[in-house]
């Protein structure tokens, strides 16, 4: 961003299928947030899928992806 002048945003996209955790499903349907913020899922802040700081209940075998798109 600071390169280039172009704002980005991240969005969390969950794995949809019957393995997915409903925490992670509700974040379809999330609008995409700053790069520099984090995430709330199920009520915890999280940077990323699967960080570290979060609780294993969100991060264990989680296969969400983050993806970064100009604003």
């Amino acid at each position: 961003e600071r390169e280039t002048g172009v704002t980005f945003l991240k969005s969390w996209i969950p794995t949809e299928d019957d393995r997915t955790r409903p925490d992670h499903d509700d974040m379809a349907d999330s609008d995409p947030i700053p790069l520099t913020d984090n995430f709330i899922v199920g009520g915890e802040e999280l940077r990323f899928p699967g960080d570290p700081n979060g609780s294993p209940e969100q991060i264990i075998n989680c296969r969400c992806v983050v993806v970064e798109e100009p604003a």
